[in-house]
């Protein structure tokens, strides 16, 4: 028995491929241009482990993380981290978005990112009443503030 050109079409339109998986998608690219600041790149590292939580990690409705604000506060970093100041701690907010900071004793600094060029600060010094204030671009505010936390 021979099959003619049409019931080969149609067969050949049901035929099954092989399950090929989609290939992973490729890392984050977190910084604009690479960092001569070691510092920078292992804190880069750090976020982009944040991008892989889920809806609700922390079992209190948390948000997944924002790429666009992991990059912001990592540039924020490339630009008040100078080689004198102290290595920040950089963690996952429950809104989505990242936190930087430093605490020693009787210091804290705390700055959390709310969106593209928009970061609530949180500052602390015993001597001082603490201060909260919000920074819109321009971060002038904060470097001094990074500077007090010397390496």
């Amino acid at each position: 028995m021979y099959a003619d050109a049409a019931a080969i079409e149609l067969v050949s339109r049901y035929v099954v491929e092989p399950y090929q998986p989609d290939p992973p998608d490729p890392p984050a690219q977190l910084l604009s241009a690479p960092s001569h600041d070691p510092r920078i790149m292992e804190l880069t590292e750090r976020c982009r482990s944040f991008l892989d939580l889920p809806e609700n990690w922390n079992s209190y409705r948390s948000k997944r993380i924002d790429e666009t604000l992991l990059k912001d506060g990592l540039r924020l970093l490339s630009m008040v981290l100078t080689p004198r100041a102290r290595t920040p701690t950089v963690v996952p907010t429950a809104r989505g978005g990242l936190q930087i900071e430093w605490h020693a004793p009787d210091h804290d600094l705390e700055i959390e990112v709310h969106g593209l060029g928009h970061y609530r600060v949180f500052h602390r010094r015993d001597d001082v009443e603490p201060e909260e204030f919000d920074v819109f671009d321009n971060v002038s505010a904060i470097i001094p503030l990074v500077r007090s936390f010397p390496a």
